[in-house]
């Protein structure tokens, strides 16, 4: 029990806007605002390390080389990535709108959709003969079902199948690495080498992903994030959310992307000692951002965070973040 416990627990990859209330109260600079709208309360230093993370995106795609077709592992993995990155660019740029607008519930919904994608990332360019499976045989696979489920004529249906049997013996190689659910995909990235007394069962995948779902799908259990109740027990739609909660969101949503640039840093440009600094330079920011909205986090998940800001001589209370661009 107690903290000792936990103290060499490894930091998922991603971040959660979910997780057991503590006693904290975070600190927001007013008042971010786009033309036509404005939400006071949300942090100027959130927004503006959001914009240098797009920026940043932007950065480590000009110029890239990717290839026109798949033939091999590597050529998957870069074509799969480069797709996945506009995903996040746009994810991420909508995301930020919406929170200024007061479209809280949106928010919640597209940092369920930057977790998928950084998961995927990260978990592809691991094991990328997996993705050269996703990309070739699955891709066929996938097409030529969607066809038939269309009911598509009979020589587009064929024209499929003929694909979808030349990719499986021109990949035979990899014919066996069928891509697992995303649920598999999370639970190896986020408990890989933590003990099973730590996270049990679903846990850290069911807040990052699970719970969000619920919206994305207009599932019945999401009403409890729509609705409020009155001390008449009458419901209230609502689609704003407190100011300490948005925060977190919106800083999550730009750390979980952040999860996504290093993925693809290590895909494209691994001997890039700027974009490294870079990527450090932003994660620090990201860390300090997080303490500074605590709302719904882990005490001793954020104690972890604060030593280890204090071993490299940051005072989260202190440190300077660029808002001017």
């Amino acid at each position: 029990m107690g903290r000792s416990r936990h103290r060499n627990k490894p930091t998922s990859a991603f971040k959660q806007f979910q997780m057991p209330p503590v006693r904290a109260t975070a600190q927001v600079v007013p008042t971010v605002a786009c033309p036509g709208g404005g939400r006071d309360g949300l942090d100027v230093r959130a927004i503006a390390t959001i914009q240098r993370l797009d920026s940043f995106l932007r950065d480590i795609r000009v110029n890239l080389s990717v290839p026109g077709g798949v033939w091999d592992e590597e050529s998957a993995i870069q074509v799969y990535l480069t797709y996945l990155s506009i995903l996040v660019d746009v994810g991420l740029t909508d995301m930020v709108v919406s929170a200024i607008h007061d479209n809280d519930i949106a928010v919640i919904m597209k940092q369920r959709m930057l977790v998928e994608y950084s998961a995927k990332a990260l978990w592809y360019n691991k094991h990328r003969d997996y993705a050269l499976h996703l990309m070739t045989i699955d891709m066929a696979r996938s097409v030529l079902e969607k066809s038939k489920k269309a009911n598509s004529d009979a020589d587009r249906i064929a024209h499929f199948q003929r694909v979808y049997d030349e990719k499986k013996t021109q990949f035979a190689i990899v014919a066996k690495k069928t891509p697992p659910h995303l649920k598999t995909v999370m639970h190896e990235l986020i408990s890989e080498g933590v003990s099973p007394s730590i996270y049990e069962g679903d846990g850290e995948y069911v807040w990052l992903y699970g719970a969000p779902s619920a919206l994305m799908h207009g599932e019945p259990e999401g009403i409890r994030f729509i609705f409020e109740q009155d001390n008449n027990g009458i419901n209230t739609p609502k689609t704003r959310v407190s100011d300490e909660e948005l925060n977190a969101m919106v800083v999550d949503a730009g750390a979980n992307a952040l999860t996504f640039c290093s993925a693809f840093i290590d895909c494209f440009h691994s001997d890039n000692e700027d974009f490294k600094t870079r990527i450090r330079d932003l994660d620090t920011d990201f860390r300090v951002l997080t303490l500074l909205h605590p709302h719904n986090r882990d005490e001793e998940a954020l104690e972890n965070m604060r030593l280890e800001l204090e071993a490299r001589s940051i005072n989260y209370r202190t440190h300077a973040i660029v808002v001017d661009a």
